[in-house]
């Protein structure tokens, strides 16, 4: 890995500090200031990692960046060829240049990997840094690839019960809904009529409220009785 492009990427006007972890969730290389250490921000890239993994299993393609404004500043992610690259930004940072020094980060890192792609490593850092893996998931193959049961349901059915789930959990909802789904080890194409109800089940126990789960569980009940599941 080139470490002078992080080190550059660090010196970036408003850049508070740089710091690189491979796929097995090992720092390899530090530009944070005291009092600042990259074990405090594993336990945030291994969270993400997760979170990568949901969005990939539902959408085209895999995310490869994410950033957050808090007050005193923000963090900025990308994550390339089995790495993960974060900045802590002061709140005055120029977001063009330091986009600009972490591409050049990027690209370094790609030419470091001759032939192994452009794929995420929030699979196998997910895998290396917990204990257990909550789900594992293929980034290798599409949703269309999936092999569809003959009593599968309905996809327009699927995406109805997300947005009524969506009125009790809220934003995170499809986050939530898609994790599910990858739990029982299906998607939104294969899920099976006899999985509802398990379904149905495991996103009730995501919502905090047991008032408000008890009413989505008559909610979707409702719902399945209307289209007949």
């Amino acid at each position: 890995m080139n470490n002078e492009a992080v080190a550059n990427l660090s010196k970036t006007d408003g850049v508070l500090g740089v710091v690189v972890f491979d796929d097995q969730g090992t720092c390899v290389v530090n530009h944070l200031p005291a009092p600042y250490e990259p074990i405090l921000l594993s336990e945030v890239v291994r969270r993400l990692s997760a979170t990568f993994d949901v969005f990939s299993s539902l959408d085209d393609g895999a995310p490869t960046s994410f950033s957050v404004d808090c007050e005193d500043g923000s963090m900025v992610l990308r994550c390339v060829e089995h790495h993960w690259v974060v900045a802590l930004t002061h709140p005055d940072v120029n977001m063009n240049m330091l986009n600009v020094a972490m591409n050049v980060v990027v690209l370094n890192l790609g030419r470091g990997f001759p032939g192994s792609g452009t794929h995420p490593a929030s699979h196998v850092l997910t895998e290396s840094m917990t204990s257990r893996s909550s789900f594992s998931l293929s980034k290798s193959t599409s949703e269309a690839d999936v092999e569809i049961p003959p009593d599968a349901v309905d996809r327009s059915v699927v995406q109805q019960l997300l947005v009524i789930y969506r009125d009790f959990l809220g934003p995170a909802a499809k986050m939530v809904f898609k994790q599910q789904l990858a739990g029982l080890g299906v998607t939104s194409r294969s899920l099976r009529r006899v999985q509802v109800g398990d379904l149905v089940q495991r996103l009730a126990s995501k919502i905090p409220v047991a008032q408000r789960q008890k009413e989505f569980i008559l909610a979707a009940r409702q719902f399945q009785d209307r289209v007949l599941l």
